[in-house]
């Protein structure tokens, strides 16, 4: 449970916890192959994100980043 709390309060982008909740959700009952499948989705979608980049950049920067949920 500490652990979920650390998680929690750092940094994470809210569009990537959002998506990565909602597909645990939806392929709780799922095979793999479509558990893996909607997650390379999800992915893709989310690497087109503004927090996406603001995460890279901040890494190169050596920074914490400032995600705005985008």
């Amino acid at each position: 449970m500490r652990w979920c709390r650390s998680y929690v309060s750092s940094p994470h982008s809210p569009s990537a916890l959002r998506t990565a909740k909602k597909l645990l959700n939806d392929t709780e009952d799922a095979l793999l192959t479509t558990a893996i499948e909607l997650e390379g989705h999800c992915y893709s979608r989310l690497r087109s994100s503004e927090d996406f980049a603001e995460g890279v950049s901040a890494f190169h920067a050596k920074r914490k980043p400032v995600f705005k949920g985008s």
